[in-house]
């Protein structure tokens, strides 16, 4: 099994209406693969105006405990709230442009979003939605499985996403396919201990790791903590981020520039 070091986030986002933290593959030496980046948001205000994205899936997750929906549009003709609890999922592909707001402005919704990059096989695929309502994602013993690595595949990608809450003490055990790829992310307060083998870690309240080589593992919270696991298989592939576009060469990204210019992605409003 290897372990990433224990990443303390630092040097918050923050803007008019928009705080956040932000996870970053790079800092997890490749045990992050295919996850590219996680922001941990609070947004009050219309901050981004609509904007495209290629190559990639970006996800919302917004909080059960989010006092405020996030309100989506997109040039495929999606309009729909992103409710407390619930998760969308929009898989770019070749791209489209979308826009994700507060329902009541001046309210803060709560929330992730996750870029899970898609392999080189699936970058030109149609642009589709994915949306998985609250009351959809089961919720035992303090755990909401957005996603279950074992189960039958349900998502446009191999995925798999747990939100936890433990209590101090209290342990939680996760079991996914070996040769995935998890990013642990403790967002509360707390401190989360786990332990392999002989190895373990401590990762207190802000802090993220990421791990690789088990069909399972065991967290025991130090004191009342929350935290979400993300798996997914790993792609190893080079990658190429310019703003909102990932490919795997300089050349993709010329080429999706130019297609968003041309006005291939559509118009949104």
């Amino acid at each position: 099994m290897r372990f990433s070091r224990v990443v303390q986030q630092h040097s918050p986002l923050s803007g008019r209406g928009f705080k956040a933290v932000r996870l970053w593959h790079e800092d997890y030496g490749g045990l992050a693969d295919p996850f590219l980046l996680v922001d941990h948001f609070r947004m009050s205000d219309a901050v981004f105006p609509a904007h495209p994205h290629a190559g990639f899936s970006p996800l919302t997750y917004v909080f059960p405990d989010s006092p405020n929906s996030m309100r989506h549009a997109d040039t495929l003709g999606n309009r729909l709230l992103i409710h407390p609890g619930s998760l969308h999922w929009t898989l770019a592909g070749r791209g489209l442009q979308h826009k994700e707001d507060p329902e009541v402005l001046g309210s803060p919704v709560h929330g992730l979003q996750i870029w899970l990059n898609l392999p080189s096989a699936r970058k030109f695929d149609e642009p589709q939605i994915f949306h998985r309502e609250s009351k959809e994602i089961e919720e035992r013993d303090g755990v909401r499985w957005i996603a279950d690595p074992l189960a039958a595949q349900q998502t446009p990608q191999p995925f798999g996403m747990v939100d936890v809450h433990r209590r101090a003490g209290e342990s939680f055990s996760f079991s996914l396919p070996r040769e995935w790829q998890t990013l642990a992310y403790v967002y509360g307060d707390g401190a989360l201990a786990i332990e392999k083998n002989g190895d373990q870690r401590i990762a207190p309240g802000g802090s993220s790791f990421a791990f690789a080589g088990t069909d399972a593992i065991t967290f025991r919270a130090q004191s009342e903590t929350r935290f979400v696991l993300l798996a997914g298989l790993p792609q190893r592939e080079s990658i190429v981020v310019e703003g909102p576009f990932v490919m795997n060469t300089h050349d993709q990204i010329a080429d999706a520039i130019r297609r968003y210019r041309a006005g291939e992605f559509g118009k949104l409003i």
